[in-house]
């Protein structure tokens, strides 16, 4: 009997698993369709990811926690980390002659850990790329010129700390 309700028991986690990547890939095709209605998309998902959800949680002996990681998975709402920067900063620490303060500071830049002491370079972007007839190219290059300026002044102040100055200059060049 016990082995009975292993099978059944991988048996739902599998179906469980496979429903939430078939709402993936239906998702997927009708992103991708000509003319996709995105909203239609969208609600789609939501659907298939809530009948999912509802079968998991029906099915013999189904395991509460998985059905509800597999639901979050699939509507979007876990947050799933970004090994990316993490590999990133390894490598930069552990590279030859490793700058650390430059490493952490494109780390918290590239994780968005970094809080910012002043966004004007931000609110000047989003407001020249939310402008009617807004020049995308422009509004970037903008974005790093300032970006240089506030580097260049923070660098310049009285007892500059130039870790800090670098931190905020990567932050700032990974917002546009």
């Amino acid at each position: 009997m016990v082995r009975v309700n292993n099978i059944l028991f991988a048996l739902a986690l599998a179906t469980g698993a496979l429903a939430t990547s078939n709402c993936q890939a239906k998702d997927n095709a009708c992103r991708t369709a000509p003319d996709a209605n995105m909203a239609q998309c969208a609600s789609e998902n939501a659907a298939c990811c809530s009948t999912a959800y509802d079968e998991c949680r029906g099915a013999p002996d189904a395991n509460m926690s998985q059905c509800a990681a597999e639901n979050a998975a699939c509507t979007g709402s876990l947050q799933r980390r970004d090994d990316a920067c993490e590999t990133k900063y390894n490598s930069c620490r552990t590279a030859p002659g490793a700058n650390m303060s430059q490493c952490a500071a494109e780390h918290a830049a590239c994780t968005g850990s970094l809080q910012r002491r002043d966004d004007t370079c931000q609110t000047k972007y989003n407001s020249c790329r939310t402008a009617p007839d807004a020049n995308m190219s422009s509004c970037v290059a903008d974005h790093a010129s300032c970006c240089s300026t506030a580097y260049d002044e923070c660098r310049g102040a009285p007892d500059a700390n130039m870790s800090q100055c670098a931190a905020e200059n990567a932050a700032c060049k990974n917002q546009a």
